[in-house]
Formats: structure tokens, C-alpha cells, sequence
């Protein structure tokens, strides 16, 4: 995934292949996030609980739920700050 660390408001988004690539007309900044960056990404637009989307990633991944959950946190943080989410 490319850093998410510019305040930008994303004016476009394209998936390929399961990955995601957010555009943001205004400062010409994209954004990439791959296949699980793409899930996590689609279910908090979807306003799925941050406890949800890390018990679904342990579900399919093995990876224990405190590390899947400050995964999520971390994306979360990052899309905020970036604008790509409200």
C-alpha cells in the first residue's frame, strides 16, 4: 500500500484485480491498497463496526484478532487523515 499521509479529498477510485486505487483530483496524490487494504476499506465506507471487519480478517486470515484489529485501526487512521473517509 502507498503511504496515506497527504489530506486529500478522493475525487475518484478504481478497483483492479481486487486492489483499490484512490485518486484525488485536487492534489494529484493516488492512493493503492491491495486486496485485504480493499476489504477493510469497503466495509468502513459500508459503516462495519471496526470489531466486525477484525473478526472477519481472522476468520480468512490466521492472524490473532488483537493484531487484525490494530490493523484495522491503523488503515482507518490513515484513510481519515488523508480524507479518503469522513
Amino acid at each position: 500500500m502507498i503511504g496515506l499521509d497527504d489530506d486529500a479529498e478522493v475525487t475518484g477510485a478504481v478497483e483492479i484485480d481486487g486492489e483499490l486505487i484512490l485518486l484525488s483530483t485536487e492534489t494529484g496524490q493516488y492512493y493503492c491498497l491491495d486486496e485485504l487494504g480493499t476489504l477493510i476499506y469497503k466495509q468502513l465506507k459500508a459503516g462495519v463496526a471496526i470489531d466486525d471487519i477484525a473478526k472477519h480478517i481472522t476468520a480468512v486470515y490466521e492472524v490473532d484478532f488483537g493484531v487484525a484489529k490494530a490493523d484495522v485501526l491503523a488503515l482507518h487512521a490513515a484513510l481519515r487523515k488523508s480524507g479518503c473517509l469522513a
